[in-house]
């Protein structure tokens, strides 16, 4: 489903997913892995590990990068939420997914491998693709349906899938991109852990 909103609109939400994307890029980088704090037994912020949860990661699927990060509904403009039609709250988030056409083969269609920075350069080069999208979010009791929406502006493409979580939730996302013109989906497993803000 694409959605529908004013032309002003749109390009408020392009330019904060585009920033979005690099800022998600940028926290990729400079912060810690929760395996690499627990190694050297350091304990993190609440806002260290929101941010971590947030982190945007990559994979790449032949001639095809798949971006998958998730936000925190409460880290959206009130004005970027009401257009897409997203709760803002505390113990919600949005996964944001998008496919681009690298045109430079790395694997065998269908099967993931890690995007590097030096491999992507900024991680935002390439033509975006259509797709359809379909997926699943587990937690320790129960299956959710991902409801993705499609969003066009200026030549971007984006899925976005609202969720709701309970504190310290550990999630697990198996995601299905079928890439237009393609035959072969492309499968994403991963997993984070979400934190309510001011809780403990």
């Amino acid at each position: 489903m694409i959605a529908q909103m004013p032309p002003a609109r749109w390009r408020i939400l392009a330019s904060f997913l585009i920033i979005l994307a690099a800022l998600s890029a940028i926290l990729t980088i400079t912060l810690p892995s929760q395996q690499a704090l627990a190694a050297r037994g350091a304990a993190t912020t609440d806002a260290e590990r929101r941010n971590q949860a947030v982190a945007d990661n990559e994979r790449r699927f032949g001639d095809y990068v798949l971006h998958y990060s998730l936000l925190y509904s409460s880290f959206l403009p009130p004005e970027v939420a009401a257009a897409i039609g997203i709760i803002r709250s505390r113990n919600r988030a949005v996964i944001n997914i998008s496919l681009r056409r690298m045109g430079r083969s790395a694997s065998t269609a269908g099967e993931a491998t890690v995007v590097t920075a030096e491999e992507n350069g900024t991680g935002t080069s390439g033509e975006g693709v259509s797709a359809e999208l379909s997926g699943t979010m587990t937690d320790l009791i129960h299956t959710h349906p991902l409801n993705f929406q499609e969003v066009r502006e200026a030549g971007a493409i984006y899925y976005l899938a609202p969720l709701r979580f309970g504190h310290r939730d550990t999630l697990y996302f198996e995601v299905q991109a079928l890439a237009e013109g393609e035959s072969t989906p492309y499968r994403l497993k991963f997993e984070r852990q979400l934190y309510v803000d001011g809780k403990r």
